[in-house]
């Protein structure tokens, strides 16, 4: 029975070894990578545990546009965070969810978190606020009838340009007495012969 026990440890110490999945499902809400889950708890894998935060971030932000993003540490700040927006946790941060080969620790992944749900909090306000909104939209349109003004100015400067530059090149480039591509004589200018 000694046998047994002593064979299984061994084979825990070499399972614990090897290289695990260290596969991350990220958590996006808007565009925006709030976390990255590398482990399952239970029955949820770490791709499950990303599928139902997406979700439950969705639906508080729907309920509560605006609040306050907190993060608490779960029994002792080693095992992991919760993030909570208005008191509702939206995920936790496990510390096998860090990945401590790139120098992540659990405090700064947590604080990262935190910042990305503010922005995104932030970000939901404004999206929601009619007056910013009003405001980003004539901001738009001021700025595309400043680029079509500079358009038009551009293009009219290039045809006044050609204009000019081909009665320069046609009246001065040319010897006396020779004709231009339309077949009419070009008169000599006086001080600017030039050499044939």
């Amino acid at each position: 029975m000694l046998l047994i026990l002593s064979s299984f440890a061994l084979a825990s110490e070499k399972s614990s070894d090897e290289p695990q999945d260290v596969s991350s499902y990220p958590v996006v809400v808007n565009n925006r990578t709030l976390i990255e889950f590398r482990s399952g708890i239970l029955h949820y894998s770490a791709q499950d545990r990303a599928q139902a935060a997406e979700l439950r971030v969705k639906r508080i932000l729907a309920r509560h546009p605006g609040g306050t993003v907190r993060q608490n540490a779960i029994n002792t700040p080693a095992v992991g965070a919760s993030i909570t927006l208005n008191g509702e946790q939206l995920f936790m941060i496990l510390a096998s969810d860090i990945n401590t080969l790139s120098g992540e620790t659990l405090e700064a992944t947590a604080q990262q978190s935190v910042h990305q749900v503010s922005m995104l909090v932030a970000e939901s306000r404004e999206l929601r606020n009619p007056r910013q909104l009003l405001q980003a939209a004539a901001l738009a349109l001021l700025a595309s009838a400043i680029f079509a003004a500079l358009l038009y100015l551009l293009s009219r400067t290039r045809v006044v340009l050609m204009k000019n530059g081909r009665r320069y090149f046609t009246r001065y480039d040319q010897p006396s007495g020779a004709k231009n591509h339309w077949g009419k004589n070009i008169p000599a200018q006086s001080g600017t012969a030039l050499a044939d």
